[in-house]
């Protein structure tokens, strides 16, 4: 189910992560709207930081053909997680 206020936190804080330079390089606003609505989509309240973090590499190698490790995300996965609480 999209949840908007979901999507909303998830897109803030990967647009913020930019994985690969490309917001910063130019690239469109809804540059990474696709992963954030992809995430947003398969995690909830109750997802810990690990399982978010997880879901965000799944969706960077999916889409992006290369591969993407858990680690790199875990900051990102916190902050999502700690928003999503407030």
């Amino acid at each position: 189910m999209f949840d908007l206020a979901v999507f909303a936190i998830v897109k803030k804080h990967i647009d913020k992560l930019d994985y690969y330079a490309l917001l910063a390089g130019g690239a469109p606003a809804d540059e990474f709207d696709l992963e954030s609505l992809e995430i947003s989509k398969a995690i909830h309240a109750d997802s810990s930081v690990l399982e978010i973090a997880e879901i965000i590499a799944q969706v960077f190698e999916k889409n992006f053909d290369e591969a993407a490790p858990v680690n790199s995300f875990m900051q990102t996965a916190f902050n999502i997680k700690e928003e999503l609480k407030q």
